[in-house]
């Protein structure tokens, strides 16, 4: 048996003053939360009867112990009352505490099945404001807990309420039975919500009066707003607690009764040109009752593929149709946002249309968005083949970009970038293409490195705030082997008085057979000497933009640099630009580095190749590294930016994990620090102690007898997992480990789900499950000192240490970069003379404002009895909203009782720098660059500040004598 914690990913949102928000960990609409395998949800067994639940012992807000479960009790009976469904659900006693603050985490991360499904009762908010932050808006959360894989069915689940977040108890039924969906595998839902909640009339931006004014959900006698909407109309609440025609369509189809079969079914497939479309939302609409009789599905919510070739892919399913009755069937936008669902939501790549029978077609000219063909349900006989083709622009028109927006166009054949095919390209009017997904996150219109290096992959033919809006075009053509994008005299936005005009174009073509080739290098010199990518600039005005190719976050180290293009255009391999080696190659062109590539082309090469994990395979056993005993070897220090040496990734999504031997044992008393900077995956790191190593005597050479080689395995039986990470940075991993013994170590890479690194667990899908993650491993000899913003910690020295005429066998260690004796001075964060020779005693390699809680380690050196090191490595300045640059120094003191600073990279202008004897003794202002010797009895300090006198002494060393 497999089992899968299902970990705690809460969408967070902001409370507003007509409507709530309700979440779990992840959603999809109309469909299943978790899927099991494409097409097969997880399920509660026996078709749901008896799901168990416990309620929490204390208290919920307004309602007592007594209310509050009999609150929970009728919310499961409204799941349970619908007569199509089978599922039913039962007490089975309450928790064995009264869980709060300081008892809730069994109940949120247990370890494992332990036969509770707990529904916690948050009776003060405090776990909320814990989790979220006060005022956060999350009313609650539920999902299955844990899955067992090879049954597909779920083994128990839990649900938390915030109490005090709603005052009445229609509002508190109402989140209940919301959660409780979610609680038996019912994903957020989106059909009726968005119309009251955005003022879209009637949910298809198409026809106003296609369906007439809605009903006011005020009125009892409607109940028009879903359950399983993400949000909660706190005006309104009392009415839509009761399972909405598209709930009710949902639990059915997972938990059917019988008399479901007598409903109507609709099915079909959502296409752009020949590519399945995932995320887009379908809603069918019964035209003698549009608004109670509705139901919704969005393309691809039952796998979790969504590749082209998965079956389930870009299909969608309307079930619970009231037969007989004549229905319109339409895409949707997400109204409510696409964070709000785990089918990745999808920019619509037109506008919101209609199924219009025999004249849908992907002819915008025949096929109006607005027109229509109604579908009569038939009770138990599905109706197939129902697909809605969204229009495409003609070659040669404008396209619709609007200001900032994005069109998707159908390739006429597969475009591969870094191993991998693309059927569709994404029209940005701000001047770039991306393929896998559309750039439609507000700011697409500042062109930053960080955004094309990290997002999808990308062209940028001149990635600029562009305005096709107001003037000029955007347009494309085809042909059987080339696809081509043109933005003619686009003026740069707020520019509107006709001097800005920029033309410029993409050219890519057919490189797709660098995707299907079994042999990966098949096909190399074919891509060397052919442009796979042309850029060409005619006549520009704009002066700052962004050019260049990006593999995007699966591929991308994040850590490429811009190249000069205009100096590799021409001259390059082949007068190309190379991305054999790179996943990235770019100019960002900005004052003083004025644009200079127009009336010009800049050829790409390389595009299409995909990079070899090395890793993954020994050197001469051949063995992939997924296990430890195949672990591949590195050394310390360790990093995998280098993507055409050291490119490292889990593939194939979710089947992959990674472990490396170091190749030499660690010391006790050492630290491990090993940490995944980049990367797309939502990973998990180990750290296994491989108590027993296998050595193994490999013979090669000529004749096999020559040469001996010894190749250290580490004995899995024996090894232990001493220490595991799921999200210290982000989605990202981290583990800075204190070595508990001499010996051999081991680093496991895996994604989230898969806490036993046996890469059998279910993930949460592409691109969660798989892609190139950089990993960066490096050992201090030493401790890493915890420290938060104005902080102390005393450290032992391991000697005596005489410093103004006292000895002193401990200091203390302040997080703003100096070190005190007899007391700390965490308080101390902006340095004066006046505080240095009143406080005390003190030594100051950098004494700034420095926050290592935000970024950073501060390591004290292990004790040798002759010296003590303390560093500080890349700690920022403190930022209100952070990314301040990296501060790196350190300070040794030494057992003859001399001082030593050495200092490294150092972007902090200011600060202070010496020692002083403190408690009312003079300091001595002096310019340390210049002064020496030093005597750290003189008491010798510089303060530096902006503008007049800015820090100078990075990348070099003082030293004190006693």
């Amino acid at each position: 048996m497999t089992l899968f914690k299902q970990n705690l990913r809460l969408i967070s949102f902001a409370l507003t003053t007509s409507l709530a928000l309700l979440t779990n960990h992840t959603a999809h609409a109309g469909g299943p939360l978790e899927v099991c395998q494409s097409g097969v949800p997880y399920l509660w067994p026996n078709g749901g009867q008896n799901v168990p639940f416990n309620p929490d012992q204390g208290a919920l807000g307004i309602l007592d112990s007594t209310a509050a479960v009999q609150a929970v009790t009728d919310s499961f009976q409204a799941w349970e009352d619908v007569t199509t469904a089978s599922i039913s659900y039962s007490n089975q006693g309450q928790l064995p505490v009264d869980v709060d603050v300081t008892n809730f985490t069994p109940y949120l991360q247990a370890a494992g099945p332990d036969g509770v499904s707990a529904i916690v009762f948050d009776d003060t908010g405090e776990i909320f404001d814990l989790l979220f932050g006060a005022g956060s808006g999350i009313l609650g959360f539920a999902s299955p807990e844990f899955l067992d894989e090879p049954s597909c069915t779920i083994l128990e689940g839990f649900s938390f309420l915030n109490g005090p977040a709603i005052s009445s108890i229609d509002g508190l039924l109402n989140l209940m039975v919301h959660e409780f969906g979610h609680y038996s595998n019912l994903a957020h839902t989106e059909v009726n919500g968005q119309v009251y909640g955005d003022s879209d009339t009637t949910g298809a931006g198409t026809d106003d009066t296609t369906f007439g004014p809605p009903p006011s959900p005020l009125d009892p006698g409607f109940d028009v707003i879903e359950t399983m909407y993400p949000f909660l109309f706190s005006d309104i609440d009392q009415v839509s607690r009761t399972p909405h025609a598209d709930d009710i369509a949902a639990l059915s189809r997972m938990y059917p009764e019988a008399s479901f079969a007598n409903t109507g079914t609709i099915s079909g497939t959502i296409l752009l040109g020949d590519s399945k479309l995932t995320g887009i939302n379908v809603i069918a609409r019964n035209l003698s009752d549009p608004f109670a009789d509705a139901v919704s599905a969005i393309s691809s919510d039952f796998t979790r593929d969504y590749s082209q070739g998965d079956a389930i892919t870009g299909t969608y399913t309307l079930t619970g149709l009231t037969p007989g009755e004549d229905y319109a069937v339409y895409v949707n936008g997400l109204l409510s946002g696409n964070d709000r669902f785990s089918t990745p939501g999808a920019t619509l790549p037109g506008p919101e249309e209609y199924y219009n029978g025999a004249n849908e077609s992907g002819n915008g000219l025949t096929d109006l968005p607005g027109d229509f063909t109604p579908i009569t349900a038939v009770a138990g006989s599905p109706i197939t083949g129902v697909d809605i083709l969204f229009n495409l622009p003609v070659p040669g028109q404008p396209l619709n970009t609007g200001d900032d927006g994005n069109v998707a166009i159908p390739l006429p054949f597969e475009f591969c970038v870094a191993g991998e095919p693309y059927s569709v390209a994404y029209i940005n009017g701000n001047g770039f293409v991306t393929f896998g997904s559309a750039d439609d996150a507000f700011g697409n219109f500042i062109e930053t490195e960080a955004s094309f290096l990290s997002g999808p992959p990308r062209i940028a033919a001149f990635w600029d705030d562009l305005s096709p809006n107001i003037a000029g075009t955007v347009s494309y053509d085809a042909s059987a082997h080339t696809f081509s994008v043109t933005w003619d005299g686009v003026p740069e936005y707020g520019i509107t008085d006709g001097t800005s005009s920029n033309t410029f174009s993409i050219e890519i073509r057919d490189n797709s057979f660098l995707c299907t080739d079994s042999f990966p290098y098949h096909g190399y010199w074919a891509s060397i000497l052919r442009s796979e990518v042309k850029i060409t600039h005619g006549d520009m005005t704009a002066t700052d933009g962004l050019v260049g190719v990006s593999s995007g976050i699966a591929a991308t180290s994040q850590f490429e640099t811009e190249s000069d293009l205009s100096a590799v255009n021409g001259y390059g391999l082949f007068g190309k630009v190379q991305l054999l080696t790179e996943a990235a190659q770019y100019e960002l062109f900005s004052d003083p580095d004025v644009f200079d590539l127009a009336n010009g082309k800049t050829k790409f090469i390389g595009v299409g190749l995909g990079y070899t994990d090395r890793y993954e395979r020994n050197h001469r056993s051949h063995q992939r590294n997924n296990s430890l005993e195949t672990a591949s070897k590195i050394a310390l220090p360790f990093d995998s930016i280098d993507t055409f040496r050291d490119f490292t990734a889990l593939a194939p999504t979710g089947e992959d994990v990674d472990f490396y031997l170091i190749d030499s044992p660690l010391a006790a008393g050492s630290t491990l620090v090993s940490e995944i900077v980049t990367g797309q995956i939502d990973s998990v790191m180990g750290l296994y102690h491989c108590k027993n190593i296998k050595v193994e005597n490999k013979r090669y050479g000529k004749h096999h007898s020559r040469y001996h080689r010894h190749k250290p395995r580490c004995d899995a039986e024996q090894a232990e997992l001493i220490a595991s990470n799921d999200d210290s940075n982000g989605l990202l991993s981290k583990i800075q480990v204190e070595i508990p013994e001499d010996g051999y170590y081991a680093i496991a890479i895996s994604y989230f789900g898969d806490t036993d690194f046996d890469g059998e667990d279910p993930g949460q899908g592409a691109a969660l499950d798989g892609g190139r993650y950089v990993l960066d491993a490096f050992v201090i000899e030493g401790s890493i000192l915890t420290l938060g913003d104005e902080d102390a910690t005393e450290i032992d020295l391991g000697f005596d240490f005489t410093f103004q005429g006292q000895s002193y066998d401990t200091v203390f260690v302040n997080s703003n970069g100096f070190l005190t004796f007899g007391s700390g001075a965490p308080n101390d964060f902006s340095p004066s003379a006046t505080t240095l020779e009143l406080g005390a005693p003190r030594i100051a390699p950098l004494w700034a404002d420095l926050n290592p809680s935000e970024a950073g380690l501060v390591v004290s050196s292990l004790n040798n009895g002759s010296s003590k090191t303390v560093s500080f490595l890349a700690v920022p300045r403190f930022s209100l909203f952070g990314g301040a640059g990296p501060n790196t120094f350190a300070v040794t003191l030494s057992a003859d009782n001399s001082i030593a600073f050495a200092y490294d990279a150092i972007t902090s202008p200011s600060g202070l720098t010496g020692v002083a004897e403190g408690n009312s003794a003079t300091a001595t202002p002096v310019d340390l660059s210049a002064a020496a010797p030093l005597s750290a009895t003189d008491s010798p300090y510089e303060l530096f500040s902006t503008p007049t006198n800015l820090f100078d002494l990075e990348n070099s060393a003082l030293q004190f004598t006693p």
